[in-house]
């Protein structure tokens, strides 16, 4: 490669500072490279899931999720690998607060010293990802309660809290599902509508 098209690479290339960058440019390339390869990681591990959700529960029309039955245990499979990749994120993709807005460093101020806006923002974009997949999972089981005859009725009680669960597994119990395949499936659907509220209060342009 020529002098010329080289510092032609060299003017196209954000990350490049000069010929002789100092200890702290290194320091922070170094520290966006690792937060860069920490997102790639983990968001192939989410897609991963999400795709697993999308071909088990999108390739009927939705009305075949009135018989929720068949979808309980793989969904209690899928929410458990979720809760469990979340929980297990890296340290640096768990940085990002959904009450703080995402700012640039102020000068001088080092990505260990919490000045990373570049960590911030793949940390939002994971967060964003995630309750996307999660309101992927609990729609099934939303669509049940809303056109299911007897649950819909019963979603004031669900929300009521006190008594919501026996409530809801006694409405169930109509649609010839057993206790336990109930509390799981009231487990689900209190998750899609934690879900939505996140999604409305947090997310939402």
């Amino acid at each position: 490669m020529g002098a010329r098209s080289e510092q032609s690479v060299r003017s196209f290339n954000p990350a490049h500072t000069g010929d002789n960058p100092s200890p702290r440019e290194r320091v922070a390339r170094l520290w966006n490279e690792e937060e860069s390869w920490y997102y790639y990681l983990t968001e192939i591990a989410l897609r991963r899931i999400g795709n697993r959700v999308i071909n088990t529960f999108f390739r009927k029309e939705p009305s075949a999720w009135l018989d929720v039955r068949p979808l309980l245990r793989i969904a209690l499979e899928f929410d458990t690998q979720v809760s469990a990749w979340s929980a297990n994120l890296p340290t640096a993709m768990k940085q990002w607060e959904t009450s703080d807005a995402i700012k640039k460093p102020e000068p001088g101020v080092l990505p260990e010293q919490g000045g990373n806006h570049v960590m911030q923002e793949l940390s939002w974009a994971l967060e964003n990802r995630l309750l996307e997949v999660r309101s992927w999972l609990y729609q099934p089981f939303m669509y049940w309660l809303v056109h299911s005859r007897s649950a819909c009725a019963t979603l004031p009680s669900i929300l009521d809290g006190s008594n919501g669960l026996d409530r809801f597994v006694q409405v169930a119990a109509a649609d010839g599902i057993d206790n336990q395949s109930a509390t799981t499936l009231y487990h689900l659907v209190i998750s899609r509508i934690e879900c939505n509220l996140k999604i409305l209060d947090m997310r939402s342009l």
